[in-house]
């Protein structure tokens, strides 16, 4: 399979599939254990799927692999910046409260802190704040990214 290909298969709705998923890891882990903290994998994939969510979007827009992998890549502020000015707001209310749940954990999330130990103080949003928000990506852009998903199909 040559790199067309590869650009061809990923999809809108492949892409806010993969978000749900890793919105549904993210909701078992803080369930479990509701009382237990900070969780850094909880973290991590709550923001995975907001980073998957907002590139559902873009890609259901017409965004390019090399636009969303190497220039916007894993920087949820970049990410959000690129959404409200492709016209996300049609679908989806960002909120203020989203907008500075997003500025507070991206510098965590893009430097992959949740992923390698890193030491240091740290300070976080609540993590309602973050599910709530991918909560509203995945709920209002499925029938978008549904409706847009063979927009990047071979003619």
């Amino acid at each position: 399979m040559d790199e067309m290909d590869d650009m061809d298969r990923t999809n809108s709705m492949g892409l806010w599939r993969y978000s749900k998923e890793f919105y549904a890891a993210a909701d078992i882990i803080i369930k479990s254990e509701p009382n237990s903290g900070i969780s850094t994998v909880a973290y991590y994939l709550i923001c995975h799927s907001l980073e998957l969510s907002m590139k559902s979007f873009l890609r259901g827009k017409g965004a390019s692999l090399d636009l969303l992998r190497c220039k916007l890549g894993h920087d949820l502020a970049k990410l959000l910046k690129k959404v409200e000015k492709s016209n996300i707001g049609k679908f989806v209310e960002i909120t203020d409260v989203d907008r500075q749940a997003i500025k507070v954990i991206n510098p965590y999330y893009k430097n992959k802190e949740f992923e390698y130990i890193t030491t240091g103080c740290k300070t976080f949003p609540e993590i309602d704040l973050l599910v709530a928000f991918a909560d509203k990506l995945i709920c209002k852009t499925e029938g978008f990214c549904f409706d847009s998903m063979n927009i990047h199909d071979s003619k």
